[in-house]
């Protein structure tokens, strides 16, 4: 008899355990589902870039949270400068602020007339260098897009 209640009781304890278990990963996937619908609500506020002293480049603005710059046709912002490399600087909105990196670039990346060697916040009215042109970035924080994820 106290075999049978044993095996009774180990039954239940076995049963209790999924039950915890599959509420642990159905909040789990609750949560997940409730932090990616905040994010993909996440506004992000254009970015421009008005080139310093270049006749042959218009300004340009963008809309989504990452940009790729560099000679690549890949690219997001194409530069057909012999001193930008090709995948040259990485521009990325993160904890509300927009960022710049380096990506390893011959000729380097510049805030400011400030060498890069981190990823670093920029602001409105910021300076970037990418090998020998030169930006003016604009944040326009009042106007905000979505995201836009590829």
């Amino acid at each position: 008899m106290s075999a049978t209640l044993l095996l009774v009781l180990r039954i239940i304890l076995v049963l209790l355990l999924y039950v915890f278990v599959s509420w642990v990963l159905w909040v789990m996937w609750r949560d997940l589902r409730k932090y990616s619908e905040s994010f993909r609500e996440q506004k992000v506020p254009q970015i421009g870039l008005y080139p310093q002293a270049e006749a042959n480049l218009q300004p340009v603005t963008f809309k989504s949270s990452e940009i790729n710059i560099g000679r690549d046709p890949a690219c997001d912002y194409v530069l057909s400068d012999p001193t930008v490399s090709s995948r040259h600087a990485r521009m990325v909105y993160l904890q509300e602020q927009w960022w710049v990196e380096d990506l390893n670039s011959t000729n380097g990346t510049y805030l400011n007339d400030q060498s890069l060697d981190q990823p670093t916040v920029i602001t409105h009215g910021d300076r970037v260098q990418f090998g020998q042109i030169e930006f003016l970035v604009t944040i326009d924080l009042l106007q905000t897009t979505e995201v836009r994820r590829r």
